[in-house]
C-alpha cells in the first residue's frame, strides 16, 4: 500500500493524527421539541444522543445556536436520501462528538426556524437570554453531566460567544468560528465603508428563512459558489472550472436560478416541524411571527457614524454596537469559560475579529487558531496555490479542546502554546504564545518615483516627491472570489484567481526582487499622504506578490473612508491596530487641495515572500463589488517621495 505524506494544512498534533476518527454508522437517537422560555415563547431544539447510551451515563453536552437550518424538512421520496445534510455544515461535527460520547443540541433562536417570537436585532438580549434558558433546561436532563460547551460558525459563533454573558456555572467552554467581534468595524462597515453587498444578500437570506423557503436561502447560496467559477479572464484555473464558467455564460442567469430554486424546492420542504407538531400548525403560527424581523440592509442603510442611532422603529436609541460582543467583553472575562477563536487568513475581517477578541477577553484556557481559510472553514486558500477542501481536521482540534474543558482529558492540548497560525508561502503551521507572535520588526517601504517601494533602512538616494493620480473607474471591484463574497456562502473559493486580469486602474508601487525569503506574519500598517478635490473619498489598499514569472498574488487588503481618518488612543478592546472610533464627533471633511496623513491597517497575514519576488502595494479608490459607491468626486492624489510620509510598514519575522 502506497502511504502518502499528509498535506502541510493537516494538523499538527501527532496525538490527533494517530487518534483514529470513531464514527459510528448507527442512528443517533433524536428527539425534536420545544422548550418554553420565561415570557412564554417557545424554542425549538433538536436533542441528539449516542447510540448504546446507558441509562445511567451522563453526558457532556455541546450547544449551537443557530438562525439556521436547524433541522430540515425533506420531501418525499427524498428522505431516503441524505438530502436533510445539504445545508447543514455541522452534520460531520454533530456525528464526530456523538462517536465520541457527548450529547449535541441545535437550537433556532427566538424568531427563527421552528421557534416562536420575532427578532429585534441580531443576538438580542432576549435572544441570549433564551440560550442560558436552553442551559438550564439541558443541565436538569437525566443524560447530562451538567457541562456544557458551545460553538458555531458565523452567526451561530456570536451566538455561542455570548452565551458566557449569562455567566451559567455549566457552560465551562465555547468556540466561536469565522464571526464578529466588532460588527460596525468588522462585517458592516471595514474601514468605515459600507459593506453593502453583503448585508444586502444578507438581509436577503434571512427574508426567505423568515418566511420558510430555504430552497430560496439555498438557491442564493449555491448561486455565489457557481459564480465563482466564472473565467471572467482569470488564466491558469483548472479546467473543469474553466468549462463550468463557459456553461454559466451561455445559460441566462433567471433561468438558471430558476433551475436550482426548482430542484432544491422538490426536494426540501423547509424547517422541519419539531416532534409534536404532526401537522404543522405550529410551525405556521411561529413563521407568522417571524414577519417582524428585523431588516438587517435597512438598518445599515440608516447608519454611516457608529453612534447613528435608530436601527429600526422598534429600536429608535440603539446603535450598532447593540449587536457586538466586544460591548460585553466585561461579561465574556467574567464568565471565566474559555474560549477558541479560529478564522482563516481569507475569513471576511473576522481574523481580525478573533485576534481582538483573543487579546481583550483573555480567560485561563483561552485559545487562538488562524489558518489557511475561507469563511466556514471548509476551503484551504493560499496565494498562488489551487484552492482545495481543507486538510485540517478541525473537528478533531474542537473535541480535543472540549476533551480538556468539559471532561479533563488532556491528550497535550492544554501545554500547548496559546496561538497557532499558519503561514502561506511557506505552508506550514507555526505556534506563538501570543498575538502578535513575538520577534517581529518592522521594516518600511517607501512610496517613491517610479511607483517603486524603496526598504528605508537601505538608503536608496534621493526622491524629489511627487504624486499619483487614483480616479474613480465604476467598474473597479475585487470579484467573485473575494474574502467579502465568501462572508454569505462557505463554499466560495475565495483565491482572488483572477486577479492579475483585474488591475484596472489602480495605483502600483513594486519593489525590486527580493534577495531572499521574506515572512511577513502580524499586521501591515500603511501611512497614506493624499489631496483630494472633494471633502471625503474612499481608500482601498491591496498587498500583492509579484512573482519572478510576472504573475501577481493577491495577500490581503486594508481600507478606510477619510471622513473617519482620525486615530483614537483608547480604544474599547485590545486593539492590535490604530483605532478609529467612526464616531460622528470624530468626522472631519477633507479641505480641497490640502495634504492629509491616513493612517489605517491591512488585514492580518502570516506570509512568506518569496526570494526572487517583488513585494506590491496596490491603491483604488473603490471595490464596487463589495462596498457602497465612493462619494462625489471620489479621486485623489497619492503624494509620496521627499517631504511626504507615504510608506508601508511590514512586520517582519527574523
Amino acid at each position: 500500500m502506497t502511504s502518502h505524506a499528509p498535506l502541510p494544512d493537516a494538523h499538527w498534533s501527532p496525538a490527533l493524527l494517530e487518534r483514529t476518527r470513531c464514527r459510528t454508522t448507527r442512528p443517533a437517537i433524536r428527539e425534536s421539541r420545544y422548550v418554553t422560555m420565561r415570557d412564554g415563547v417557545r424554542i425549538a431544539v433538536d436533542v441528539y444522543l449516542p447510540p448504546g447510551r446507558g441509562a445511567a451515563d451522563r453526558l457532556p453536552t455541546i450547544l449551537r445556536p443557530t438562525r439556521y437550518f436547524r433541522a430540515t424538512a425533506v420531501r418525499r421520496p427524498f428522505h431516503l436520501l441524505p438530502v436533510a445534510e445539504l445545508p447543514d455544515l455541522y452534520a460531520d461535527a454533530r456525528r464526530r462528538f456523538l462517536a465520541a460520547g457527548y450529547a449535541w443540541v441545535d437550537m433556532d433562536v427566538r424568531g427563527s426556524g421552528a421557534s416562536f417570537g420575532h427578532q429585534a436585532y441580531p443576538w438580542s438580549r432576549e435572544e441570549v437570554r433564551d440560550e442560558g434558558e436552553v442551559v438550564e433546561w439541558i443541565v436538569t436532563q437525566s443524560w447530562s453531566s451538567g457541562r456544557v460547551g458551545a460553538l458555531g460558525v458565523s452567526y451561530d459563533g456570536t451566538a455561542s460567544e455570548l452565551l458566557l454573558t449569562n455567566a451559567h456555572p455549566a457552560v465551562r467552554a465555547v468556540a466561536p468560528m469565522f464571526s464578529l467581534f466588532d460588527a460596525y468595524a468588522d462585517v458592516a462597515f471595514p474601514g468605515g465603508i459600507h459593506l453593502s453587498r453583503f448585508t444586502e444578500s444578507w438581509g436577503m437570506f434571512n427574508a426567505a428563512l423568515d418566511r420558510n423557503d430555504n430552497p430560496a436561502a439555498m438557491t442564493m447560496a449555491l448561486w455565489l459558489t457557481l459564480r465563482s467559477a466564472h473565467p471572467g479572464g482569470a488564466a491558469g484555473r483548472p479546467t473543469q472550472e474553466r468549462l463550468l464558467g463557459a456553461a454559466l455564460d451561455k445559460i441566462p442567469e433567471p433561468a438558471l436560478r430558476a433551475v436550482v430554486r426548482g430542484t432544491l424546492g422538490a426536494m426540501l420542504a423547509g424547517v422541519r416541524p419539531v416532534d409534536e407538531d404532526r401537522g404543522g400548525a405550529l410551525l405556521a403560527a411561529a413563521i407568522a411571527e417571524h414577519a417582524r424581523n428585523f431588516d438587517v440592509h435597512a438598518a445599515m442603510g440608516r447608519v454611516r457614524a457608529r453612534d447613528d442611532r435608530g436601527l429600526s422603529a422598534e429600536l429608535p436609541d440603539e446603535t450598532i454596537d447593540v449587536c457586538s460582543p466586544h460591548q460585553r467583553a466585561a461579561d465574556l472575562r467574567a464568565s471565566g469559560a474559555a474560549v477558541y477563536g479560529i478564522s482563516g487568513w481569507r475569513d471576511g475581517a473576522y481574523q481580525r475579529s478573533a485576534i481582538h477578541r483573543h487579546r481583550t477577553v483573555g480567560t485561563p484556557g483561552s485559545k487562538l487558531l488562524l489558518g489557511p481559510l475561507c469563511h466556514g472553514g471548509k476551503l484551504y486558500v493560499s496565494p498562488g496555490r489551487p484552492t482545495r477542501p481543507t486538510a485540517l481536521d478541525l473537528d478533531g482540534e474542537l473535541l480535543r479542546f472540549f476533551d480538556l474543558h468539559l471532561r479533563e482529558r488532556d491528550d497535550g492540548i492544554g501545554s500547548e502554546p496559546a496561538v497557532r497560525y499558519y503561514t502561506t508561502g511557506e505552508e506550514a503551521w507555526k505556534s506563538a504564545s501570543s498575538w502578535p507572535p513575538p520577534g517581529a520588526q518592522a521594516r518600511t517601504l517607501r512610496l517613491g518615483a517610479e511607483r517603486a517601494l524603496s526598504w528605508a533602512d537601505e538608503g536608496n538616494g534621493a526622491d524629489p516627491g511627487g504624486s499619483d493620480e487614483v480616479t474613480v473607474d465604476a467598474t473597479l471591484g475585487t470579484g467573485e472570489r473575494s474574502r467579502w463574497r465568501g462572508l454569505v456562502s462557505p463554499l466560495v473559493q475565495s483565491d482572488y484567481a483572477d486577479w492579475g486580469a483585474r488591475k484596472g486602474r489602480r495605483v502600483s508601487y513594486t519593489s525590486a526582487p527580493l534577495p531572499r525569503d521574506l515572512e511577513v506574519t502580524g499586521h501591515p500598517l500603511l501611512t497614506l499622504a493624499i489631496a483630494a478635490g472633494g471633502p471625503d473619498v474612499t481608500v482601498f489598499a491591496y498587498l500583492e506578490e509579484v512573482m519572478p514569472d510576472g504573475s501577481v498574488h493577491y495577500v490581503t487588503e486594508g481600507q478606510l473612508r477619510a471622513l473617519y481618518r482620525a486615530v483614537e488612543e483608547q480604544a474599547p478592546y485590545q486593539s492590535a491596530v490604530p483605532y478609529h472610533s467612526f464616531m460622528s464627533a470624530d468626522a472631519t471633511p477633507l479641505v480641497h487641495g490640502q495634504e492629509t496623513e491616513l493612517v489605517f491597517d491591512l488585514l492580518p497575514i502570516s506570509h512568506r515572500f518569496g526570494r526572487g519576488s517583488a513585494i506590491r502595494l496596490s491603491i483604488a479608490a473603490e471595490d464596487r463589488d463589495h462596498f457602497e459607491a465612493p462619494p462625489e468626486g471620489g479621486g485623489f492624489r497619492v503624494l509620496r517621495g521627499a517631504g511626504h510620509a507615504s510608506r508601508l510598514e511590514l512586520p517582519v519575522m527574523g
